[in-house]
């Protein structure tokens, strides 16, 4: 079992959520001019996914310096739903609540902006997924791509917000 980051847009993610979305379709990098030859499937079944999406860091954070990452950032989702944007307290590294604290507070030098799903941390996912099936498909414009079927899997729970 692999473990590895996937990017998604904000309708995927919304998607995901609410249950309707359960495979996506990302291409075939390269194609060999022989017949008999195939490309191994980028995922297995059983590999879980962590889904990055656009982001920012909130206002919130709770630095605990234990060095045992105890400590808690708000982490804003972008397009979490149709309507507005989702934020949650997600456990993260004591250096990282230190310099949100002093970079990102309603005081700070810095409004926190958002950010790309490939600038994501794995601390900030919300979202993991399990691989249940991947295979090539050919769609109606002829074009070869991989399909992948998953399910949700058990993601770390947000956390209670700093008091």
């Amino acid at each position: 079992m692999k473990e590895r980051s996937i990017n998604l847009t904000a309708a995927e993610v919304r998607g995901i959520l609410d249950g309707t979305l359960t495979s996506f379709r990302r291409p075939i990098r390269s194609l060999s001019p022989d017949p008999g030859w195939q490309e191994a499937p980028p995922w297995k079944p059983g590999d879980r996914l962590w889904v990055r999406e656009s982001w920012m860091p909130g206002y919130d954070h709770q630095s605990v310096d234990q060095g045992d990452d105890k400590s808690v950032c708000e982490v804003i989702y972008r397009g979490a739903s149709k309507d507005h944007n989702v934020s949650e307290f997600r456990p993260a590294p004591d250096d990282v609540a230190e310099e949100w604290s002093r970079t990102y507070s309603e005081d700070g030098d810095d409004d926190p902006r958002w950010r790309s799903p490939v600038s994501m941390p794995r601390w900030a996912s919300r979202i993991d997924l399990e691989v249940v099936e991947s295979q090539p498909e050919k769609d109606a414009a002829g074009v070869w791509g991989w399909v992948v079927s998953f399910r949700r899997a058990t993601a770390s729970p947000p956390t209670t917000p700093p008091s």
